[in-house]
């Protein structure tokens, strides 16, 4: 059994997670569309409506984690979603295409992929997936409301340290690759 507080510090998260996420890719629209494009998963002419639908999931799954509609269903929805973004990234990694944007927060944050973004997702997944325990029944009192605010606003905060050390990472060790020899022996 959960606490509903951590539940309710969860599903919002999440849904701030999530609706953020449909408000950058929507935002930059074709930019995402080309990142998605990128990843070489989908023939090109089914890439622009797999890029709206996956905004539309996005933006569905932050509403009814907010509005706590389906608990079950919408935590196995979310676990499903960041396991095929998983995916997404895995296949392109084991094909060596590591200079893929990951797409996450649309185009506005160029996050190349790696596999600190797999575990990333997997941490999110684990998370999502304490949302389809059962609630542990209790009244909630004005305590448990600063609790919520700062859980959300701690994991918020949390979630973008990570993502930027994520970032620095990928970009450290894409310098730290070695560039191209030219005709004379020289790096470019």
């Amino acid at each position: 059994m959960i606490d509903p507080v951590v539940d309710i510090v969860v599903r919002c998260s999440l849904a701030l997670l999530f609706a953020t996420a449909a408000y950058h890719k929507l935002g930059d629209f074709e930019s995402f569309r080309l990142i998605m494009l990128d990843y070489r998963l989908l023939p090109e002419r089914a890439v622009g409506l797999a890029a709206r639908s996956l905004i539309a999931f996005e933006a569905f799954l932050a509403m009814s984690l907010l509005l706590n509609v389906h608990r079950v269903a919408t935590a196995e929805a979310a676990v499903l979603l960041l396991a095929c973004y998983s995916v997404a990234i895995v296949m392109n990694l084991l094909r060596g295409r590591r200079d893929i944007g990951c797409g996450c927060s649309g185009a506005m944050h160029k996050q190349l992929i790696s596999w600190w973004l797999v575990l990333r997702n997997w941490v999110l997944l684990s998370v999502a997936v304490l949302l389809a325990l059962p609630l542990r029944p209790r009244p909630l009192g004005p305590m448990d409301a600063y609790t919520v605010a700062i859980g959300v606003v701690t994991l918020a905060l949390l979630y973008g340290a990570a993502n930027r050390l994520i970032t620095e990472w990928s970009a450290h060790q894409k310098n730290r690759r070695p560039r191209s020899m030219s005709t004379t022996g020289e790096r470019a």
